[in-house]
């Protein structure tokens, strides 16, 4: 019991920190890279979007078709009828069409593992499997990035804390996480 608690008490510090759901949450990064991107007139002017810094994501609500939802559909179209052009994937990464949808209450960390994430090759099982669940939650839409760079086969994150400070000084802790997929990666996984 006491083992259990303690993976619990570290997957917390590892995952996230409680005050930052702005950047430490999928729904609060992205909100945050639009309003970045948005606000500021060198990326407006060229032409810069939060789809420039990750994969193309949406913000969809269970049983609720509004402005997201409309541009989501829009950006699937387009790359189901051969236009990539918006993507920052290369044309390879977006062939299937593959997207993400993810809980956007769920921070993963070490203890979830990809828990509530569902790989949707096509709209219907998009449309599907995110009004089959509670009216009003929000779920990420994230398109797949089909041939990611794998690590022994395996996809990977590397997460590492850093500090910048007021006066623009940046303290790195001096180690890095490398989390690797429990399963390797090939198209069979996959579709």
């Amino acid at each position: 019991m006491k083992k259990n608690r303690t993976i619990v008490f570290l997957s917390k510090i590892l995952s996230h920190f409680e005050t930052m759901a702005s950047l430490c949450t999928k729904t609060g990064l992205l909100k945050s890279l639009r309003k970045f991107y948005s606000s500021n007139q060198e990326c407006v002017k060229a032409h810069y979007s939060a789809h420039h810094t990750i994969p193309t994501s949406y913000l969809l609500k269970s049983g609720l078709e509004d402005c997201e939802y409309t541009n989501f559909i829009k950006r699937y179209n387009e790359i189901e009828s051969g236009n990539y052009g918006k993507e920052t994937l290369s044309k390879d990464s977006c062939q299937n069409n593959i997207w993400l949808v993810k809980p956007a209450n769920m921070n993963q960390g070490y203890i979830n593992l990809g828990k509530g994430i569902k790989v949707c090759k096509d709209l219907k099982e998009i449309e599907s499997h995110i009004s089959s669940k509670k009216p009003g939650s929000i779920w990420v839409c994230q398109k797949y990035i089909e041939k990611p760079l794998l690590y022994y086969g395996r996809k990977f994150d590397i997460r590492m804390w850093c500090l910048i400070t007021n006066s623009e000084e940046v303290f790195i802790k001096s180690f890095i996480i490398i989390k690797k997929d429990i399963s390797e990666r090939a198209p069979s996984n996959i579709l």
